[in-house]
């Protein structure tokens, strides 16, 4: 297999992202609180789309080869980071469906998903979420300036952690009674889970073009002579 198809296969890993992405988020519960867990699938909605990003593992590589001359150091460190954030996210989605979704049925559930409790420090957000967050930006800059890909896949890699944060500081300063609501019309799930589509769509377009790579482009991806 020559390093045009595995190219391209990347491209396809990127882009097949997307629609599992949609469909993890189609079929997830409500919210995240144990009454909702007990009851619903969960396990299902999480194992897509820890399968989502695991196609943004496979895919990261071939995408970073293809710029890896033009971007530099910013381009490496981006990469890092973006690798980091997406093995997180496979992980963080796996913890939640299977031994989230296993701890729901215990008979202190209750205690186990207090705040501060089990389950929340099985996350790992305590300590990983400040540097995790920086992959998008980072990488999505790097993106923009290779000047390889659409601008706008790097500029939606970016917008992940302005959009996600926004939209959490927004959901957090509504009462309880509006958080319900937002709950039952499914909206929170659209905010939070928008804000990872379009990470996802910005690198499904990056992957667009790899997978309508030809030889004939091999040389763009080589160092620009100073």
């Amino acid at each position: 297999m020559n390093e045009l198809m595995l190219r391209r296969l990347a491209g396809m890993a990127l882009m097949l992202s997307v629609p599992l992405w949609i469909a993890g988020e189609a079929i997830h519960p409500r919210s995240e609180g144990l009454a909702d867990i007990v009851r619903s699938g969960q396990s299902q909605s999480h194992a897509i789309l820890a399968l989502a990003f695991v196609f943004l593992l496979l895919g990261l590589p071939g995408l970073y080869g293809s710029h890896a001359g033009r971007s530099g150091v910013l381009g490496l460190v981006g990469y890092v980071l973006m690798v980091v954030f997406v093995a997180y996210h496979v992980y963080m989605f796996l913890y939640e469906t299977g031994p989230v979704a296993f701890m729901a049925q215990d008979s202190a559930a209750e205690r186990l998903f207090a705040h501060g409790g089990v389950v929340e420090q099985g996350t790992l957000r305590m300590w990983l979420a400040a540097p995790v967050s920086l992959g998008p930006i980072i990488y999505g800059i790097a993106l923009v300036r290779t000047r390889r890909f659409p601008r706008v896949a790097g500029w939606l890699v970016i917008s992940w952690l302005p959009v996600f944060v926004a939209f959490n500081v927004l959901f957090a300063a509504l009462p309880p009674a509006g958080q319900e609501t937002l709950f039952d019309l499914r909206f929170a799930n659209v905010g939070i889970g928008g804000s990872y589509l379009l990470l996802l769509t910005g690198l499904a377009i990056a992957g667009m073009r790899l997978w309508r790579w030809s030889s004939a482009e091999e040389s763009l991806s080589q160092p620009v002579a100073q």
